[in-house]
């Protein structure tokens, strides 16, 4: 017999304690008695720790954009494509839909952003087809459909360029929390400029509004972003 937090075994019968007298337990016999030690259960304790640890480190994933905690269906919104087809956004359910607000115009901030977005696309490879890159004006006065269209082709073919009526345009920014100002430049060729928000929303296979993207996140962070959400 041997008493170290393992199964002790008895040959015959066993002898155990009830209301305070000896009593004879009959048990058959070489029959397991478990009885741990301070040592093994500390080893218990520390084995269901580890064991919680490692499943929560295989289960869990962190965007690298900025999530909605409660994430709820995306507005929907049709407009003018490129090509002069109405686009509407719940008809891209099953694709991964990523959208920035811009305009042809813009000398810094949205070439920069579609510039990245050559590269996911690219990166993307045979994935490609399940994600849709949009490109939404926020200067319908110059950003004709055809504008447009010269606009994101020199950038990627795939990328689609959507225009609209002013009230529309305007109805889709404020479903995004999307801000669009033109500032009039007295002495410059262009006219006015139009500060706007510099952020690429991305809406799941879904139909989900979950992750934006400030100017400036890298286009390796988003890529794998959406490896994650396309599995």
């Amino acid at each position: 017999m041997r008493i170290d937090g393992q199964a002790v075994w008895r040959v015959g019968r066993l002898e155990g304690w009830k209301s305070g007298r000896l009593v004879r337990l009959h048990q058959p016999s070489n029959f397991p008695i478990f009885q741990p030690s301070r040592n093994s259960t500390f080893k218990h304790m520390l084995l269901l720790i580890l064991i919680s640890l490692v499943t929560a480190g295989c289960g869990s994933y962190e965007f690298n954009g900025t999530e909605y905690v409660d994430a709820q269906p995306a507005t929907d919104f049709e407009l003018t494509a490129t090509d002069g087809e109405r686009f509407r956004l719940s008809d891209h359910q099953g694709q991964i839909v990523l959208m920035f607000f811009g305009y042809t115009s813009c000398p810094d901030v949205c070439p920069t952003t579609l510039a990245e977005a050559r590269r996911i696309l690219d990166d993307l490879g045979e994935d490609a087809d399940q994600v849709r890159f949009l490109f939404i004006t926020v200067d319908p006065e110059r950003d004709t459909s055809d504008v447009l269209a010269t606009y994101t082709t020199a950038f990627h073919p795939d990328i689609v360029g959507l225009t609209g009526d002013p009230q529309d345009l305007e109805e889709v920014r404020q479903a995004y929390g999307v801000f669009a100002e033109k500032e009039v430049l007295d002495e410059s060729a262009t006219g006015y400029i139009v500060n706007h928000t510099a952020r690429i929303f991305l809406v799941d296979a879904k139909g989900q509004l979950r992750l934006s993207y400030r100017f400036g996140t890298s286009p390796d962070d988003i890529l794998q972003d959406v490896r994650h959400l396309l599995g």
